[in-house]
Order: structure tokens, then C-alpha cells, then sequence
């Protein structure tokens, strides 16, 4: 970063000028006069709803952020605790962290980058208090890394040129990921006679190990310090940005020009939305959006610069960063949290998700998502998997819990229906 202003010091003291500058980078009138800045900022701050604003977005809370959630029956209401009690679900009064839709910052200071920090002021949050604002230099030089692989991936899906599509696709989708969410175990293996062995048995970065022979042994060390050559700004910023980009569809998007009241998020992903959309119901299920239209001329205007134009009808215009495109049409859906719904019609399955489980080796259907909610039960499966132990190989099956209704993201209601956590803060 180029400046950091650090609104407290290490006593805790505020200083009111730097809170003055902060404020000013932050709530600057002149951001979007130029299309591409020379600086971009990252800010803590702490955010809050207002009352008159709460209904605005009890739809679609605005804020992705992760926060310490206690499953007890104070925190997660008393349906959701009764059916994991009920169910002797092991995360039952522990707590635990995760990524959920927030109103606000909860009470916490959190970290925005610039454009996802101006929509949600934009909407209507409030700046309660700031705590530092870091500046940054912008620059496009993975403009020609990104503009390439996707044309390589468009390329493939149009039939111009042979290899495989998903390759570009993960490239694309991990790039900046894997070490901005520091999921990388980086963990090290190494062949070691009996002292080497020993030290490394007693060394706190030590994991696991195997006997080769007499003298030599595999060790398996977790580091304390490892080297990553990506620039974990960059991750930073694609991961808020996408957030950003994610609410401008819904908020300035569908919000301005559909009748939010006819449509209904069931669930969503890191980069998808499922709809329940009360349209015609004599016409076809591909339908969209045609039949809750309520601005024809605005949507007239934006839609294809998300949807694909019918007009164009190429691959490139289907897959167009940013863009968006159908993934599946369905009569029905169950979600019953993020990544675990099953969509059907007319008793035809058209597409089924489920996270940390295989359903090649389980038999999973539309009725294991329903009993859940009608029966408040749980559906069990198998993992098999190929283990080394003792240099010798074995198949270990597990059972595990496939299918089931817990969802502590947010409070649960009798009637299945969720809404956010709220914390109400008073505003400085």
C-alpha cells in the first residue's frame, strides 16, 4: 500500500484528524469522475442500517462477510435448535465461523474495498466508525491474462479451437482464490534417517510420518513460514469486486425494473442466484423475466448487458465477463442451504447439489431434500476413500450425514422462511 492512516493508535486513542481524512477518501464526491482511477483504497470500518432501511434489504442482506455464530437457541432461534437437537447434530452449542448476508458489520470493524464500500453507502448504510484506510496504486496489467483465457475458453465452447474449457475456466475462477483464502495447507514431504526423524517428531511443525527401512523414514512437516508469489491485493480486490457486482444486478438491476415482489431468492452461490419467479403460469417455464416486467424501458435499456441477446447468439456474448446467463430452468425447487438444493419437474430431477458427499455412490433424490422440512429429519450417505497407512493401502468407508435441513447462517423461522442476524447500534 502506498499510505495507511490509522485512525487509533496502540493505546486505543483516536486521533480526529486522521478520522477526518479517512472520512473524506472514503465519502469523496469525485470517484467516479475519472473511469479509471490512479488510486483505489481498502477501509475498516463499521457499518450500520438504519431502521427505514432494514425492509429495503431483508431481502437480500447486501454484506458478505464471515462472523463467530454460537449455535445455541438464543443465536440461531429455537426451530433450527430443536431440529439439530432433535437430530443430535454434533455442532449443537458451538461456535463456529462462517460467511453469512449481513443488514450491517454486526458491531464489528470489517474490511471493504472501495467500490463495494461506495454501494453499500450508496444503498443506504451508515458509517458508524472507521479504524484505518490503506490506498492503494491501480494498474490493469492482468487485463491481458484475463481478455486471453477467456477467449481461449470462448473459442473452445464455439467448436474453433480443440482442448478443454474447464482448464481456462479454473484458471480464471482460482487465480486469485486459493491464496487470498489461504486454503493451502502447504504442507512438506521428505525422506529422513532415524536422527533427522527424531527432530522432526519433537518439532512443533511435525504432522506425520511412515517407516520406510531400518534407517529411513517419510516425514510429513507443516512449515511456519512459506513463500507465496501471488500478490494477495489482487485477491483482495477480486473477491469484493464480484460481491459488487453480484448486488449492482440485484439492487440496480432487477430492483429498478422487475416486481420484486413476484420473485423470491431461494439461494445462492459465489457467482449464481436461483429464482422462484411467479410469472405466467400458461407459458412455458423459460419464461424469465418477461411477465414481471414493471419498467419496460429501463429493462429494455440494461438487460442484455447481463442476460445474452438473442440477436447475437454467439458463445461470446453467452460467457461474457461479468455477464450472465441461464443455468438451469426448473417447476420446483427445494434449497435447503447454500450449495444443497434439488431442482425438478414433473418428477423429472433436472439437477441436484450436494457438498462433501458423492452421489455417484449414494442414492439421492428430490424426496431426501423434502423430508428434512416436512419430517424435520436427516439423510445419511457413505464416503469411500483410498487411505496409506504403514505403507499399506486400505479402503476406508465412513458414513457421514448427506442431506439435511441445518442452516445457521441465519435465523430459521417455523415457516422455513430466514432473516439475518441483527444487531441495532446507535450511530455516533
Amino acid at each position: 500500500f502506498l499510505n495507511r492512516y490509522n485512525v487509533y493508535d496502540e493505546n486505543g486513542v483516536k486521533n480526529n484528524k486522521i478520522y477526518d481524512i479517512c472520512y473524506k477518501i472514503i465519502t469523496s464526491k469525485t470517484r467516479f469522475d475519472n473511469k479509471f482511477p490512479d488510486k483505489l483504497f481498502y477501509a475498516e470500518v463499521k457499518l450500520v442500517c438504519p431502521k427505514s432501511k432494514i425492509n429495503y434489504f431483508i431481502n437480500f442482506p447486501p454484506v458478505f462477510r464471515s462472523i463467530n455464530i454460537k449455535n445455541n437457541k438464543e443465536t440461531i432461534g429455537s426451530y433450527m435448535y430443536d431440529y439439530m437437537e432433535s437430530n443430535k447434530l454434533a455442532s449443537i452449542d458451538k461456535e463456529e465461523r462462517k460467511l453469512t448476508m449481513l443488514l450491517d458489520t454486526h458491531g464489528e470493524y470489517m474490511c471493504f474495498s472501495n467500490y463495494y464500500l461506495w454501494f453499500l453507502l450508496d444503498h443506504g448504510l451508515i458509517i458508524d466508525d472507521i479504524k484505518s484506510v490503506s490506498t492503494y496504486e491501480c494498474h490493469n496489467g492482468f487485463n491481458n491474462f484475463v481478455t486471453e483465457f477467456m477467449k481461449k475458453r470462448q473459442n473452445i465452447l464455439s467448436g474453433k479451437e480443440s482442448g478443454t474449457e474447464k482448464f481456462y475456466k479454473m484458471c480464471l475462477n482460482g487465480s486469485y482464490g486459493y491464496d487470498g483464502m489461504n486454503t493451502e495447507k502447504y504442507s512438506k514431504i521428505k525422506i529422513c534417517d532415524k536422527n533427522q526423524t527424531y527432530r522432526a517428531i519433537i518439532s512443533d511443525s511435525y504432522m506425520n510420518g511412515a517407516k520406510l527401512n531400518d534407517d529411513n523414514y517419510l516425514v510429513q512437516s507443516n512449515p511456519k513460514h512459506y513463500r507465496c508469489t501471488t500478490c494477495l491485493q489482487e485477491s483482495l480486490w477480486t473477491l469484493d469486486n464480484s460481491k459488487y457486482w453480484y448486488l449492482t444486478f440485484y439492487y440496480d438491476f432487477m430492483n429498478k425494473c422487475l416486481d420484486m415482489n413476484r420473485i423470491h431468492v431461494n439461494t445462492c452461490e459465489t457467482d449464481s442466484f436461483y429464482f422462484s419467479v411467479a410469472g405466467n403460469p400458461n407459458e412455458p417455464i423459460n419464461q424469465e423475466f418477461k411477465y414481471v416486467i414493471k419498467n419496460k424501458e429501463f429493462y429494455d435499456k440494461h438487460i442484455y448487458e447481463f442476460m445474452p441477446n438473442p440477436n447475437i447468439g454467439t458463445v461470446d456474448d453467452t460467457k461474457k465477463l461479468l455477464g450472465c446467463c441461464v443455468e438451469e430452468y426448473g417447476e420446483n425447487q427445494v434449497a435447503l442451504c447454500p450449495k444443497c438444493y434439488s431442482i425438478w419437474s414433473e418428477n423429472i430431477t433436472k439437477s441436484i447439489k450436494l457438498k462433501g458427499l458423492s452421489l455417484k455412490k449414494n442414492d439421492i433424490n428430490k424426496d431426501d431434500y423434502i423430508n428434512p422440512i416436512i419430517n424435520g429429519t436427516i439423510k445419511l450417505g457413505k464416503n469411500i476413500n483410498l487411505q496409506m497407512n504403514n505403507n499399506q493401502m486400505s479402503k476406508v468407508t465412513t458414513k457421514k450425514i448427506a442431506v439435511n435441513a441445518t442452516h445457521t447462517k441465519m435465523i430459521t423461522l417455523s415457516n422455513q422462511s430466514c432473516v439475518p442476524f441483527i444487531i441495532r447500534i446507535e450511530c455516533k
